[in-house]
């Protein structure tokens, strides 16, 4: 009988879970019942046919091993794996060889280690078929999603690479608990949890990968049909994982930790997948293989491995200094000269962090191409918004040393998928010139609460509590990224009101309870956050921020609060108050209310994490309604510095920023739901009359002329008597840049002055114009109706058709926008829906599983795949054999 070790779990500063066990069991018990499905024992010319295969088979040894020793990372990285299994492991116990995280990598090192010498090094393959056994010996597989994942995971390679000349009894053992663990992972309730909002997280990739490493494993070991249903289970929780934490766009929901953490999982899987199964390609997918974009924005200019530490990361943590695995993943897939750069500021000898045996040197080893890094200021634009993430970053560049002067800054309002929550909705960050301004606090339990984050209180209460892993919603409403400007506009109303619909009681399953973290939350009217990012050249960037918040009509006491690093200076003793750093500083200019009428304070916060503590500056006031309105101008000596002055009138308020340069921006806030009239005046007081009914307008001017412009909220814009923007048909968010005009609705009917000439974009989509007399206009026929959609606005196909568990759906769109894909019976009956959401312009991959929307396989047959967006629908005829 086997005796089975206890586990003792303590949480890791990582939020990882690793384990130690009692003495490990004497005597091994080889003698299970056989199961069904696969061959009583595998002989030695069956397993040498087929092993090892999972990280390389033996052709392609002499390539890998001339890769390792011809320097670079991967040589280094292999060096550093040679010096742990000479010198480091023979010096352990086996306990103490799996921890921490139960030695995830342990076989991968040693197989490497053993098939990279010549000879073969015994000593490390013995060493693999004794932890490989000791595993089997002393652990079952339970219902821990997380560390029998990981423990099946350390059977499958070993299983793959260390029992070539062992004793066939012992194959036959490892096979039959591999098999075992399958059918836990296949049957045990508590797995299908990991396939449902909230449950869908990290997990749920690591559930995936382990069943579909298992699956290819064991291909030739046991029956066809038995590896096809293991492999469609293994793509449930990747598909599952993909559609619920990951942005078309590359942005993953539970921040960067857990998006290295999940790929340090499932790029072994993908890569086996496509290898020696059916040579599906994940790195195909626009949703992965942009991941490495999304990162990249992640990275902060202050160097040395940091990273925003928003969600699960703290900057100190170095998160994917240590889970790096898709940037070695990424440069061998397709050649990633950008995950290059990231591979080298997060994890190279020179501007990254080592991590040690902590880090995953296997992915260096296999993957990594000592490519040429590439800048990303080369590749990406200053400013980036993933729409399902509710993500907006923009910067002014990234460092080409070991930092830089560029400002960073962030905004977060998004809907809760799932995994680890924060009640951060409406937060944001600021970095520039070599200081962290406005930080945000990483993880631990206090650095997720309301306290932690950069918002406004009411009564002393933040967000909604959300708890341990409960969640709040807020949504990006609006947004208009342009070349001068960008606007987006949160609401975080909900955040405050209640939690995520995915934490109701009894929601995924009857059992489920999140009552835990609920306390009624904070409810109010509303509270709205709008910010400016206001970045044309030749003047310096700086922000706008707008709150709005009200909570139920009554008098109550808001607080505007935004977290700076202990190690600032802050001087609150006038307007603007000034946060000085050791290389820059930030000019916080409130706007309103009046600051004499504010409680101002600084307040400390210990954030329990590797990040400096951060100072609160708190921003308070009495009011039924508040309204702040705070400018930031982030700074160094060598920036010049605008005058700033401001106007009250009884429909709001006109800012003035007058810069050295020449430049004059005006800022206008309009509450008053109508048109309002304005006279800009002159040193030499003459006045130009401007009218507008937009709710927030700037402009920028040299000599009295507009060189650029943002208009949120408005139909009407006019300047010097020049009608500057009409709108016929609705209100709408438009920015202008130099001769180039960017609007959020496509449809709009408009008429915007341009005497040069000019372009018109929607998101990454032309709009086509006609100039009417230094107006352009949309460019419609005569009848004034818009012109019939393209036949191929929208393409749908799918392949493998017919199909067998699960097909890929190809939607190609002309545009960015929304698209349902939905499978039907031959009687019409809703089967599922695979999308509803945006899709962005161009190929996109989506994934029926063969299940319909209660997660049940559907019987063989007819069905049908319907894709409707942009006006068009398209029907494709696909066909499930079993």
């Amino acid at each position: 009988m086997k005796r089975v070790l206890p586990l003792a779990c303590v949480l890791l500063f990582t939020g990882l879970l690793t384990s130690r066990a009692p003495a490990p069991a004497t005597g091994r018990e080889h003698s299970k019942n056989q199961e069904g499905g696969f061959p009583a024992a595998v002989t030695d010319s069956l397993y040498d046919a087929h092993h090892p295969r999972l990280l390389f088979n033996r052709t392609e040894l002499p390539a890998l091993h001339q890769k390792v020793r011809d320097g670079g990372a991967d040589a280094a990285a292999y060096g550093f794996i040679r010096h742990l299994v000479d010198s480091v492991y023979p010096t352990r116990t086996e306990l103490e060889l799996l921890d921490p995280t139960f030695g995830i990598d342990l076989p991968l090192k040693l197989g490497l280690a053993a098939y990279l010498e010549t000879p073969v090094d015994k000593a490390a393959l013995a060493l693999g078929r004794h932890m490989t056994l000791f595993i089997a010996d002393n652990f079952e597989p339970d219902d821990d999603v997380f560390f029998s994942s990981i423990r099946l995971l350390e059977l499958v390679f070993g299983y793959d690479m260390f029992f070539g000349d062992g004793p066939q009894a012992e194959r036959t053992y490892i096979r039959r608990e591999l098999i075992a663990y399958i059918d836990t992972m296949m049957t045990v309730f508590n797995y299908e949890r990991w396939l449902h909002p909230p449950y869908v997280s990290n997990k749920t990739a690591m559930v995936g990968s382990a069943l579909g490493l298992a699956a290819i494993c064991l291909q030739h070991e046991i029956s066809p049909d038995r590896v096809d249903a293991v492999i469609a289970r293994a793509d449930r929780f990747v598909d599952a994982w993909s559609l619920a934490h990951l942005d078309p766009q590359g942005a993953y929901d539970e921040g960067v930790m857990y998006a290295g953490w999940s790929m340090r999982h499932l790029a072994y899987y993908f890569w086996a997948r496509k290898r020696y199964y059916d040579h599906y390609d994940y790195s195909d997918q626009r949703d992965i293989r942009s991941m490495e974009k999304w990162i990249a924005y992640e990275v902060l200019p202050l160097g040395g491995a940091r990273v925003n530490n928003i969600n699960e990361a703290a900057g100190l943590n170095f998160p994917l200094s240590r889970h790096h695995t898709y940037l070695d993943w990424a440069q061998h897939e397709w050649g990633s000269t950008l995950s290059a750069w990231l591979w080298d500021r997060l994890v190279g000898p020179v501007y990254g962090y080592e991590w040690g045996e902590d880090a995953d040197k296997t992915a260096t080893v296999l993957w990594n191409g000592n490519l040429a890094p590439q800048q990303p200021d080369d590749l990406l634009a200053k400013h980036a918004l993933w729409e399902h993430r509710g993500l907006y970053y923009y910067r002014t560049g990234w460092q080409r040393d070991a930092s830089s002067d560029d400002m960073v800054f962030s905004f977060y309002s998004g809907k809760f998928q799932g995994g680890h929550a924060h009640e951060d909705q409406n937060n944001f960050t600021l970095y520039g010139y070599g200081e962290a301004f406005a930080v945000d606090n990483g993880y631990t339990r206090p650095a997720r609460q309301s306290e932690a984050h950069n918002m406004v209180f009411v009564d002393g209460k933040g967000q909604h509590n959300a708890g341990g892993s409960i969640g709040t919603d807020g949504k990006i409403v609006e947004y208009l990224l342009s070349d001068f400007a960008d606007y987006v506009f949160g609401d975080a109303t909900a955040a405050y009101n209640t939690y995520s619909e995915f934490n109701e009681t009894g929601h995924p399953f009857p059992d489920d309870d999140w009552s835990l973290g609920f306390d009624g939350g904070n409810p109010v009217n509303f509270a709205r956050r709008r910010v400016l990012v206001v970045h044309g050249e030749p003047i310096p960037p700086y922000v706008i921020m707008l709150d709005d918040i009200e909570k139920d009509g009554d008098t109550h006491t808001y607080q505007w609060r935004m977290h700076t690093v202990e190690t600032n200076t802050i001087d609150v003793s006038q307007n603007p108050i000034r946060i000085l750093g050791e290389r820059g500083f930030l000019d916080l200019h409130v706007l309103t209310p009046p600051f004499e009428s504010l409680g101002v304070d600084r307040i400390d916060f210990d954030n329990q994490n590797e990040d400096p503590n951060t100072i609160i500056l708190s921003l308070s006031l009495e009011a039924i309604t508040a309204h702040f309105a705070l400018l930031m101008l982030p700074a160094n000596e060598l920036t010049q510095q605008p005058k700033v002055t401001g106007e009250d009138f009884p429909w709001g308020r006109v800012l003035h920023l007058s810069w050295s340069a020449g430049a004059h921006d005006l800022f206008l806030v309009n509450r008053s739901e109508g048109k309002v009239d304005y006279v800009l005046r002159g040193e030499n007081g003459t006045g130009i009359p401007l009218t507008t009914d937009a709710r927030l307008l700037l402009v920028r001017m040299s000599d009295r002329r507009i060189t650029g412009y943002l208009l949120s909220g408005g139909s009407e814009f006019d300047f010097a008597g020049v009608p500057h923007v009409r709108v016929m048909d609705s209100t709408l968010n438009v920015g202008r840049s130099g001769t180039t005009f960017d609007i959020d609705d496509p449809d709009a009917e408009f008429s915007f002055y341009a005497p040069d000439g000019g372009a018109v974009r929607y998101r990454d989509n032309t709009v086509r114009v006609l100039n009417d007399g230094g107006f352009i206009k949309p460019d419609l026929p005569l009848d004034g109706t818009r012109p019939p959609q393209a036949t191929g606005a929208l393409n749908l196909s799918a392949y493998p058709n017919p199909f067998n568990p699960a097909t890929n759906l190809l939607v190609d769109i002309q545009k960015r926008g929304r698209v349902t894909v939905a499978v039907f019976d031959v009687q019409g009956r809703l089967v599922a829906t695979v999308w509803n959401r945006v899709l962005p312009k161009g190929r996109n991959l989506l994934r029926w599983d063969g299940t319909n929307a209660d997660g049940r396989p559907v019987a063989t047959g007819i069905y049908f795949v319907r894709a409707a967006g942009a006006g068009v629908a398209r029907t494709l005829k696909v066909i499930l054999l079993k």
